[in-house]
Protein backbone atom coordinates (compact mmCIF):
# COMPACT_ATOMS: atom_id res chain seq x y z
CA UNK A 1 0.00 0.00 0.00
CA UNK A 2 1.23 3.46 -0.83
CA UNK A 3 -0.51 6.63 0.25
CA UNK A 4 0.28 10.12 -0.95
CA UNK A 5 0.58 13.13 1.27
CA UNK A 6 0.87 15.69 -1.55
CA UNK A 7 4.61 16.25 -1.68
CA UNK A 8 5.35 12.86 -0.20
CA UNK A 9 4.27 9.26 0.04
CA UNK A 10 4.00 6.63 2.76
CA UNK A 11 4.66 3.01 1.79
CA UNK A 12 3.47 0.08 3.87
CA UNK A 13 6.16 -2.60 4.15
CA UNK A 14 4.34 -4.93 6.56
CA UNK A 15 0.66 -5.33 7.39
CA UNK A 16 -0.71 -5.55 10.90
CA UNK A 17 -3.74 -4.48 12.94
CA UNK A 18 -1.82 -2.58 15.62
CA UNK A 19 -0.38 0.96 15.42
CA UNK A 20 2.62 0.89 13.16
CA UNK A 21 6.34 1.54 13.05
CA UNK A 22 7.75 4.15 10.68
CA UNK A 23 11.29 4.24 9.26
CA UNK A 24 12.75 7.48 7.90
CA UNK A 25 15.92 7.07 5.88
CA UNK A 26 17.54 7.44 2.52
CA UNK A 27 16.04 4.17 1.38
CA UNK A 28 17.90 4.30 -1.92
CA UNK A 29 21.03 3.42 0.02
CA UNK A 30 21.83 -0.12 1.16
CA UNK A 31 21.69 0.90 4.82
CA UNK A 32 18.19 2.34 4.40
CA UNK A 33 17.00 -0.80 2.65
CA UNK A 34 18.46 -2.90 5.46
CA UNK A 35 16.48 -0.87 8.00
CA UNK A 36 13.23 -1.33 6.09
CA UNK A 37 13.76 -5.08 5.84
CA UNK A 38 14.69 -5.27 9.52
CA UNK A 39 11.46 -3.65 10.67
CA UNK A 40 9.25 -5.57 8.25
CA UNK A 41 10.68 -8.96 9.23
CA UNK A 42 8.98 -9.16 12.65
CA UNK A 43 6.57 -6.47 13.80
CA UNK A 44 4.71 -8.32 16.61
CA UNK A 45 1.45 -7.70 14.75
CA UNK A 46 2.15 -4.05 13.95
CA UNK A 47 2.12 -2.46 10.54
CA UNK A 48 5.40 -1.03 9.24
CA UNK A 49 5.79 1.97 6.99
CA UNK A 50 8.63 3.52 5.04
CA UNK A 51 9.22 7.18 4.30
CA UNK A 52 11.60 7.89 1.43
CA UNK A 53 12.65 11.55 1.50
CA UNK A 54 15.31 10.98 -1.15
CA UNK A 55 12.86 9.36 -3.53
CA UNK A 56 10.22 11.99 -2.87
CA UNK A 57 12.65 14.86 -3.42
CA UNK A 58 13.83 13.21 -6.64
CA UNK A 59 10.28 12.78 -7.91
CA UNK A 60 9.40 16.34 -6.99
CA UNK A 61 12.25 17.65 -9.13
CA UNK A 62 12.84 20.78 -7.07
CA UNK A 63 14.21 21.51 -3.61
CA UNK A 64 11.83 22.12 -0.73
CA UNK A 65 12.52 23.02 2.87
CA UNK A 66 12.79 20.39 5.56
CA UNK A 67 9.77 21.97 7.26
CA UNK A 68 7.69 21.43 4.09
CA UNK A 69 8.75 17.79 3.87
CA UNK A 70 8.03 17.24 7.57
CA UNK A 71 4.55 18.77 7.26
CA UNK A 72 3.76 16.54 4.29
CA UNK A 73 4.88 13.41 6.11
CA UNK A 74 3.14 14.39 9.35
CA UNK A 75 -0.12 14.98 7.47
CA UNK A 76 0.18 11.62 5.69
CA UNK A 77 1.02 9.73 8.89
CA UNK A 78 -1.68 11.54 10.85
CA UNK A 79 -4.25 10.30 8.35
CA UNK A 80 -3.37 6.66 9.05
CA UNK A 81 -5.82 4.68 11.17
CA UNK A 82 -4.45 3.81 13.61
CA UNK A 83 -1.75 6.46 13.86
CA UNK A 84 1.88 5.31 14.17
CA UNK A 85 3.17 4.05 17.50
CA UNK A 86 6.89 4.83 17.01
CA UNK A 87 9.36 6.24 14.50
CA UNK A 88 13.01 5.48 13.76
CA UNK A 89 15.26 7.87 11.84
CA UNK A 90 18.61 6.99 10.33
CA UNK A 91 21.71 9.16 9.92
CA UNK A 92 21.03 12.49 8.15
CA UNK A 93 17.27 11.92 8.40
CA UNK A 94 17.50 12.62 12.15
CA UNK A 95 16.24 16.21 12.06
CA UNK A 96 13.52 15.29 9.57
CA UNK A 97 12.34 12.50 11.88
CA UNK A 98 12.25 14.91 14.80
CA UNK A 99 10.32 17.49 12.77
CA UNK A 100 7.81 14.85 11.67
CA UNK A 101 7.26 13.81 15.29
CA UNK A 102 6.74 17.47 16.24
CA UNK A 103 4.09 17.75 13.53
CA UNK A 104 2.07 14.83 14.91
CA UNK A 105 0.50 16.87 17.66
CA UNK A 106 1.05 17.66 21.32
CA UNK A 107 1.51 13.96 22.18
CA UNK A 108 3.71 12.64 19.37
CA UNK A 109 4.80 9.02 19.17
CA UNK A 110 8.23 8.24 20.62
CA UNK A 111 11.14 7.97 18.24
CA UNK A 112 14.69 6.71 18.25
CA UNK A 113 17.60 7.74 16.07
CA UNK A 114 20.29 5.50 14.60
CA UNK A 115 23.71 7.13 14.18
CA UNK A 116 22.09 10.59 13.97
CA UNK A 117 23.99 13.08 11.83
CA UNK A 118 23.54 16.82 11.43
CA UNK A 119 25.00 18.01 8.09
CA UNK A 120 27.47 20.86 7.91
CA UNK A 121 28.50 22.86 4.85
CA UNK A 122 31.76 20.92 4.88
CA UNK A 123 30.01 17.53 4.99
CA UNK A 124 27.74 18.51 2.08
CA UNK A 125 30.80 19.32 -0.01
CA UNK A 126 32.38 16.03 1.06
CA UNK A 127 29.28 14.18 -0.13
CA UNK A 128 29.46 16.06 -3.43
CA UNK A 129 33.09 14.98 -3.80
CA UNK A 130 32.13 11.36 -3.08
CA UNK A 131 29.42 11.46 -5.74
CA UNK A 132 31.89 12.88 -8.25
CA UNK A 133 34.42 10.23 -7.26
CA UNK A 134 31.88 7.54 -8.08
CA UNK A 135 31.78 8.97 -11.59
CA UNK A 136 35.56 8.86 -11.85
CA UNK A 137 36.05 12.59 -11.44
CA UNK A 138 38.85 14.19 -9.42
CA UNK A 139 38.07 16.21 -6.28
CA UNK A 140 37.82 19.98 -6.35
CA UNK A 141 40.98 21.90 -5.59
CA UNK A 142 41.33 23.46 -2.16
CA UNK A 143 40.20 26.91 -3.31
CA UNK A 144 37.20 25.53 -5.15
CA UNK A 145 36.18 23.41 -2.17
CA UNK A 146 36.41 26.39 0.21
CA UNK A 147 34.31 28.52 -2.14
CA UNK A 148 31.68 25.80 -2.40
CA UNK A 149 31.57 25.36 1.39
CA UNK A 150 30.95 29.09 1.72
CA UNK A 151 28.21 28.93 -0.93
CA UNK A 152 26.51 25.99 0.81
CA UNK A 153 26.45 28.01 4.03
CA UNK A 154 25.41 31.35 2.56
CA UNK A 155 23.52 30.66 -0.70
CA UNK A 156 22.34 27.04 -0.80
CA UNK A 157 20.26 27.57 -3.93
CA UNK A 158 23.27 28.74 -5.92
CA UNK A 159 25.40 25.97 -4.44
CA UNK A 160 22.89 23.31 -5.46
CA UNK A 161 22.61 24.72 -8.98
CA UNK A 162 26.39 24.65 -9.37
CA UNK A 163 26.75 21.12 -8.01
CA UNK A 164 23.94 19.83 -10.23
CA UNK A 165 25.58 21.33 -13.32
CA UNK A 166 28.94 19.79 -12.43
CA UNK A 167 27.36 16.39 -11.78
CA UNK A 168 25.55 16.49 -15.14
CA UNK A 169 28.84 17.19 -16.93
CA UNK A 170 30.57 14.50 -14.88
CA UNK A 171 27.89 11.94 -15.74
CA UNK A 172 28.10 12.78 -19.45
CA UNK A 173 31.87 12.39 -19.37
CA UNK A 174 31.63 9.12 -17.46
CA UNK A 175 29.15 7.69 -19.96
CA UNK A 176 31.27 8.77 -22.92
CA UNK A 177 34.42 7.27 -21.41
CA UNK A 178 32.55 4.05 -20.60
CA UNK A 179 31.33 3.69 -24.17
CA UNK A 180 27.67 3.59 -23.16
CA UNK A 181 26.52 5.27 -26.36
CA UNK A 182 22.77 5.87 -26.50
CA UNK A 183 22.35 4.30 -23.06
CA UNK A 184 24.35 7.16 -21.56
CA UNK A 185 21.41 9.55 -21.67
CA UNK A 186 19.31 7.14 -19.61
CA UNK A 187 22.09 6.75 -17.05
CA UNK A 188 22.54 10.50 -16.76
CA UNK A 189 18.78 11.02 -16.58
CA UNK A 190 18.54 8.63 -13.64
CA UNK A 191 21.68 9.47 -11.67
CA UNK A 192 21.84 13.25 -11.83
CA UNK A 193 18.32 13.99 -10.49
CA UNK A 194 18.84 11.52 -7.64
CA UNK A 195 22.27 12.88 -6.74
CA UNK A 196 20.92 16.43 -6.92
CA UNK A 197 17.99 15.49 -4.68
CA UNK A 198 20.39 13.96 -2.16
CA UNK A 199 22.39 17.18 -2.00
CA UNK A 200 19.17 19.23 -1.83
CA UNK A 201 18.00 17.20 1.14
CA UNK A 202 21.32 17.69 2.94
CA UNK A 203 21.20 21.43 2.27
CA UNK A 204 17.59 21.60 3.47
CA UNK A 205 18.65 19.85 6.68
CA UNK A 206 21.67 22.14 7.05
CA UNK A 207 19.45 25.23 6.86
CA UNK A 208 16.58 23.87 8.95
CA UNK A 209 15.88 25.98 12.03
CA UNK A 210 13.72 23.80 14.26
CA UNK A 211 11.23 25.23 16.67
CA UNK A 212 10.26 23.42 19.87
CA UNK A 213 10.56 19.73 19.15
CA UNK A 214 10.35 16.52 21.15
CA UNK A 215 13.61 14.88 22.17
CA UNK A 216 14.42 11.41 20.87
CA UNK A 217 13.77 8.65 23.36
CA UNK A 218 16.95 6.85 22.34
CA UNK A 219 19.99 7.49 20.21
CA UNK A 220 21.71 4.28 19.17
CA UNK A 221 25.29 4.69 18.01
CA UNK A 222 27.52 2.31 16.12
CA UNK A 223 31.04 1.55 17.24
CA UNK A 224 32.83 4.70 16.09
CA UNK A 225 30.07 7.31 15.90
CA UNK A 226 29.59 10.21 18.30
CA UNK A 227 26.40 12.07 19.18
CA UNK A 228 26.33 15.35 17.21
CA UNK A 229 26.41 18.34 19.59
CA UNK A 230 24.01 20.19 17.27
CA UNK A 231 21.27 17.55 17.61
CA UNK A 232 18.28 19.24 19.29
CA UNK A 233 17.30 17.41 22.44
CA UNK A 234 20.21 15.03 22.14
CA UNK A 235 21.30 15.66 25.71
CA UNK A 236 17.89 14.47 26.96
CA UNK A 237 17.99 11.21 25.05
CA UNK A 238 19.18 7.89 26.38
CA UNK A 239 22.32 7.12 24.39
CA UNK A 240 23.43 3.57 23.76
CA UNK A 241 26.49 2.44 21.86
CA UNK A 242 26.42 -0.97 20.19
CA UNK A 243 29.56 -2.87 19.24
CA UNK A 244 28.55 -2.85 15.58
CA UNK A 245 29.71 -1.09 12.43
CA UNK A 246 27.51 1.64 10.97
CA UNK A 247 26.34 -0.76 8.27
CA UNK A 248 25.58 -3.53 10.78
CA UNK A 249 23.52 -1.20 12.96
CA UNK A 250 20.67 -0.88 10.45
CA UNK A 251 20.19 -4.65 10.27
CA UNK A 252 20.65 -5.49 13.96
CA UNK A 253 17.81 -7.31 15.71
CA UNK A 254 18.32 -5.35 18.99
CA UNK A 255 17.36 -2.18 17.11
CA UNK A 256 14.03 -3.70 16.09
CA UNK A 257 13.43 -5.05 19.59
CA UNK A 258 14.04 -1.65 21.18
CA UNK A 259 11.73 0.11 18.72
CA UNK A 260 8.98 -2.42 19.33
CA UNK A 261 9.38 -2.10 23.10
CA UNK A 262 9.23 1.68 22.70
CA UNK A 263 6.03 1.37 20.66
CA UNK A 264 4.52 -0.75 23.41
CA UNK A 265 5.41 1.82 26.04
CA UNK A 266 7.81 -0.45 27.86
CA UNK A 267 11.40 0.25 26.73
CA UNK A 268 14.04 -1.76 28.55
CA UNK A 269 16.01 -0.09 31.31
Amino acid sequence: MSASGGLVGVTETAAGPDPGLVSVSFTGTEAGQDLDRLLAADTRGRAAYRLDPLGDMTALGRPVTLAELARGYADALGALDPRPAALVGHCSAALLTQAIAAGLGPHPPPFLLLDPAVPTAESVVETFAELRGGLGRPPLGADGARALVRSCAEDPGAALERMAAVLAADADAFCAESGLGDDGAAVTGELVPRYTAWLALLLATLHHRPGPAPAPSYCLLSRHRALPPALPGGAAATVRRLDLTARELTSAAPVRALLLDLAEGDPPA
